[in-house]
């Protein structure tokens, strides 16, 4: 088995529960697929804030059974704001939509309540809302000027393409006629984004366990394939 990263915990070992202390929880789904939220303290209890899928938001109690964690190197100041923002923004549940382009200065209004894309970005993926939510309390984790673009990259996002258009079937078949239309619009403007750069969920999580912020590619991608190859053995040994 690789070696643990720093800050790093594996599903079922626990995690630090207390304040103010928050992680980056990360999840194997099977098939090569993996999914990260924020781990945040809510009246003293850890929950678990994710973006789901397209204007699927989501907050719930966490389990360390079933995600990993890493621990981002954040004062105890910047902890507490960003537990303040989570909260924030699981009451308010903006609307996001599921898109890949991600840009800096993508963000979320201080109440939590608006979600402010890039003129750039039409949305998020599970790894760049993580990225906005740190960018909205000044907290950078990526060097995205460091970042490359991987072939492998373009195969997954025409996969994304593939499920919002069969969503768009299905809203058709339904006859909702308003929704299939905001959808196709929609699909039309992530079409545009396929081949741009990925940040993969691994790599955000890696990016938590390096000792300064913002971590660049390399370093990132060499965590989060440890993260990988960690993940992808504690699944196959469950089963």
């Amino acid at each position: 088995m690789p070696e643990l990263p720093a800050r790093f915990s594996l599903p079922g070992e626990g995690v630090s529960n207390k304040p103010p202390a928050c992680h980056v929880a990360i999840r194997n789904l099977g098939d090569g697929q993996f999914h990260v939220g924020i781990v945040y303290h809510e009246k003293a209890k850890l929950r678990l804030l994710h973006f789901a899928w397209h204007y699927r938001l989501e907050t719930e109690p966490f389990t360390s059974l079933e995600y990993a964690c890493a621990t981002p190197p954040l004062s105890d100041d910047r902890m507490r704001f960003l537990s303040a923002l989570c909260r924030r923004i699981a009451a308010q549940r903006p609307r996001i939509p599921y898109a890949i382009r991600w840009r800096a200065g993508t963000r979320f209004s201080k109440d939590g309540s608006i979600f402010v894309p890039h003129a750039d970005c039409q949305g998020l993926t599970c790894a760049t809302f993580i990225l906005a939510v740190f960018g909205s309390i000044g907290v950078r984790l990526l060097d995205e000027l460091t970042w490359k673009t991987r072939p492998s990259d373009i195969a997954w996002q025409r996969s994304i393409l593939g499920v919002l258009e069969a969503q768009l079937g299905n809203a058709e078949h339904r006859k909702h006629v308003v929704l299939a239309g905001e959808l196709k619009k929609h699909i039309e403007h992530v079409r545009r984004e396929v081949g741009s750069l990925r940040y993969r969920p691994e790599e955000v999580a890696g990016a938590c366990t390096v000792a300064v912020l913002p971590a660049d590619f390399e370093q990132a991608s060499r965590a989060g394939l440890v993260i990988r190859a960690l993940l992808t053995e504690r699944l196959h040994s469950a089963r």
